[in-house]
């Protein structure tokens, strides 16, 4: 056996005991993982499939990495002997340092692997590669060394050679090459270096923004899609349906009049993520996403020193609509597992869902997924210790249609009744809409039936996010909101689904705050608030009197004494959702419906505004369902509030392209409480 073989060899042997030592650190993290709270019993019929995938992967890492050294010790020893070849007929040595290239190259590629084992394989646990500086300059050490021994010895018989062709013509050949050598391995350090160095350089001007605030807490930020307040039992749903957000609002504040800005996904988180109206931040029908100049929540508490993670499985708030703006992590669950994420800790992740309710999850629209993504972050933030303020998102998808709750919560709400005779009652909004079926008072009562099912689902998983807080200790540092976008017509107004009106059915949502330090316990409070207040709230709370971080926002802060007394929502004209009509239902007339909306409400009154010139008036609090329209019975009091709500809007584009903040000028403010519309 040559000594190069024996080179050879002993390298592979190194490359096969690191990779193997590495993959055994890995499956131990997972294992533990998986083992951390429930037993692996559940989980044992996974491993052998788990293990077998784990060996083709590292058997394959292997393979590349002795097939990678192989072909460079080849080609080196070829031009090796070759340099060897020029030097003796200079009378010169050979190249020293030369054979011991492929060697430092496989050092060089292992640094890089453990390098990235380190910040990739603790980040797919959620795992923090330990405290500064420790946990930063392991991986960073780790990038240099790859550098140097990967990249030094090879660009030393680069230029070597290149030198040696060059020197006879060109007398400062050395001179250009040491310059570039030191080039090359300044862009092979910068390839390497910046995400730890970024890193690095975040905690410290995280731990800097952080040490400003006096006591910041945690935020926990929960969306249910498509959940009207009226099905929620601390709301008068007569179900015992939601235990979990009642024992929130028993410990917290319930706000009996919030109402969102606008009766669908994108534009009312729009606005709850920038405390703006959607004619202002502009993310609607006619604009499909929110523009990267509007500030978010979750960039002004990026901002404050706050960890920011979002969870979600909606297009609208997938990364391309503009909703993500700020985060530092966010898991769309429309898209597979990044590929980044190391194969063992996707299998662990599976071996956990597999264990954990699986006949409960049949119907489930992500929900579980979602809920235990948001549970293992936060027990994992408790098991690294980390201490910086977080702000969780997450939206759940349950409660739109299809309304197909798992099967105990279908039985619950639904009784005996088949599946397929529940999908009789029609699940597509557009066919009911279009005339094209219409529904008995018994598929009305199943279809809202099983809204209910899904609603008392997506409450099972609010408790097993709450839980992880209460778990960790952290409940009562967090401020918890738990809140929808929009509610949901089924057979209301003769609609479907959150299209085309501006009712309370759609407006109307429940706003549940739990935050002992701020919120008193079990009260109520029944000040008109909308979703463009949750983010004044949460900077008035983080960082008391940092109105400055806010100069153009709308909305107001709940823990403010000051009341607005009235609430506004906008719907923009529909186009791109009514096109789809003449396809499917040639005879329908769209245009009825291509309009925009705008309402107000004021006190007991409420008014709904068409760009066609059509108004409605309803007195809430004599006809809550909206059945009785009084436009043409009170016509000037319609006109009184026609002009409020112009003034309003007028001022909210004004806004739009100044700092100025957007009020109801005094004059009108004053004529809304003579008329006894506002306190």
């Amino acid at each position: 056996m040559t000594p190069g073989s024996d080179t050879r060899h002993a390298t592979a042997r190194s490359v096969a005991l690191v990779a193997l030592a590495l993959g055994a650190a890995r499956a131990a993290l997972d294992v533990r993982a998986i083992a951390r709270d429930e037993s692996l019993a559940a989980a044992a019929p996974l491993f052998p499939r788990a293990l077998a995938e784990a060996c083709t992967v590292l058997l394959a890492a292997l393979a590349t990495a002795m097939i990678a050294t192989s072909i460079a010790d080849r080609a080196l020893s070829r031009f090796t002997r070759a340099s060897r070849a020029d030097r003796a007929e200079d009378g010169g040595s050979p190249a020293r340092g030369a054979g011991a290239f492929p060697t430092l190259l496989a050092a060089g590629l292992a640094a890089l692997v453990a390098s990235e084992v380190w910040l990739r394989g603790f980040e797919a646990l959620d795992l923090r590669p330990g405290p500064p500086p420790a946990g930063v300059l392991v991986p960073i050490l780790l990038r240099a060394a790859a550098v140097l021994l990967v990249g030094a010895p090879a660009l030393a018989l680069a230029l070597r050679a290149l030198v040696r062709r060059l020197a006879p013509t060109f007398p400062g050949a050395r001179s250009v090459a040491a310059a570039a050598a030191l080039a090359a391995l300044a862009a092979l350090a910068s390839v390497a270096g910046p995400p730890t160095l970024t890193s690095l350089r975040d905690r410290t001007e995280r731990a800097a923004r952080l040490a400003r605030l006096a006591d910041p807490p945690n935020i926990l930020l929960i969306v249910l899609d498509t959940v009207r307040a009226d099905r929620i039992s601390c709301y008068g749903f007569p179900e015992d349906a939601t235990p979990e957000i009642d024992r929130l609002a028993r410990e917290g504040t319930t706000f009996s009049e919030a109402t969102t800005p606008a009766p669908w996904t994108l534009p009312a988180h729009a606005s709850l993520f920038t405390g703006l109206y959607p004619s202002e931040h502009g993310a609607h029908y006619g604009h499909l996403h929110l523009d990267r100049d509007a500030t978010t929540m979750a960039e002004l508490l990026a901002t404050l020193g706050y960890r920011t993670v979002g969870f979600s499985k909606k297009t609208w708030l997938s990364r391309g609509m503009g909703t993500t703006q700020g985060f530092e992590r966010y898991r769309d669950f429309r898209l597979p597992e990044p590929r980044r994420r190391l194969l063992l800790a996707r299998l662990a992740a599976s071996a956990r869902e597999a264990r954990r309710g699986r006949v409960e999850r049949h119907g489930d629209a992500g929900g579980h997924e979602i809920a235990s993504a948001a549970a293992d972050w936060l027990r994992a933030r408790e098991r690294r210790d980390d201490r910086a303020p977080f702000f969780l998102f997450a939206n759940f998808n349950e409660a739109h249609l299809p309304f197909l709750p798992p099967r105990p919560y279908w039985l619950r709400f639904a009784g005996t009744m088949p599946r397929d005779e529940a999908l009789l009652a029609n699940l597509d909004p557009m066919v009911y809409i279009a005339g094209e079926v219409r529904l008995s008072p018994d598929d009305v009562d199943v279809l809202r039936a099983l809204y209910a099912g899904e609603i008392a689902y997506l409450d099972r998983q609010i408790g097993r996010i709450v839980g992880a807080l209460e778990e960790t200790g952290a409940l009562d540092r967090t401020l918890v909101i738990v809140t929808s976008d929009h509610g949901e017509n089924i057979a209301d107004h003769a609609l479907m689904g959150h299209v085309l009106c501006v009712y309370e059915t759609l407006l109307r949502v429940p706003l549940v705050v739990r935050y002992p330090a701020r919120f008193p316990r079990g009260t109520i409070d029944a000040r008109p608030v909308q979703l463009t207040d949750l983010l004044p709230t949460i900077v008035d709370l983080v960082e008391p009197g940092a109105a400055d971080l806010l100069p153009k926002i709308s909305g107001r802060s709940l823990v403010a004494a000051e009341e607005r007394g009235f609430a506004i929502a906008e719907y923009q004209r529909p186009d791109n959702y009514l096109d789809r009509y003449p396809e499917r239902f040639p005879t329908f007339d769209t245009s009825p419906f291509r309009r925009d909306l705008a309402s107000l409400s004021a006190g007991a009154m409420k008014l709904i505004e068409g760009s066609d010139g059509r108004r409605e008036l309803y007195d809430l609090t004599e006809d809550p369902g909206e059945e009785r329209d009084l436009a043409a019975s009170r016509p000037e009091r319609a006109a009184e509030l026609a002009d409020a709500l112009a003034r309003f809007r007028e001022r909210l584009r004004a806004r739009a392209e100044s700092a100025e903040s957007p009020e109801i000028d005094a004059a009108t403010r004053e004529e809304l409480r003579s008329l006894g519309y506002i306190k």
